[in-house]
């Protein structure tokens, strides 16, 4: 019961990426981009969020830009297979719930909520997402793992407080 609630739950998180992804790359495209900057989404990186206010020195930045880069070239198939999976309306459905949610002022597991909601999915298309879902846990670990070996102790300490209460903390290995 834990494992289909967690995998539910990356599951879900994952579409959520997509889903703000989208809206980020959409937002993007009506503006000009800044061409001094790459343009990277929050979707594709969740490190600028993760190190907030960790005080990161220069070569931590570069090492964790790179193992960022790492783990989303493994994971791009894998998020491929779930969107797969997903009708367009569900598609489209999924977009506006989390812009709808983000505008909102929702954070986290609210916009989660909201997406799955609008998903709608049928059994099949759950059990289909849960095994690949399968497959992006442990590279989820591994890049974890790494992000955690990059911080100094007190680095590590201040994320895990930051992660007290929550239903997933970050583990070091």
């Amino acid at each position: 019961m834990k494992f289909a609630h967690a995998a539910s739950a990356l599951i879900v998180s994952f579409m959520l990426a997509v889903a703000v992804g989208a809206a980020e790359e959409k937002k993007a495209d009506e503006k000009k981009a800044d061409t001094t900057k790459p343009a990277v989404k929050q979707a594709e990186n969740p490190l600028p969020a993760l190190f907030k206010g960790l005080n990161l020195s220069d070569e931590q930045k570069v090492k964790a830009e790179e193992l960022n880069k790492e783990f989303s070239a493994k994971t791009k198939g894998i998020i491929e297979k779930m969107e797969a999976v997903l009708t367009d309306e569900q598609k489209k459905a999924r977009d506006e719930a989390a812009k709808k949610a983000v505008a909102a002022g929702k954070k986290g597991r609210e916009i989660s909520e909201a997406v799955s909601a609008a998903l709608k999915l049928t059994d099949e298309q759950k059990t289909k997402l849960q095994e690949i879902g399968k497959e992006m846990a442990p590279l989820q670990r591994d890049f974890m793992g790494k992000v955690l070996a990059l911080l100094t102790p007190e680095q590590q300490e201040q994320l895990k407080e930051r992660f007290q209460g929550k239903k997933t903390p970050p583990k070091s290995e």
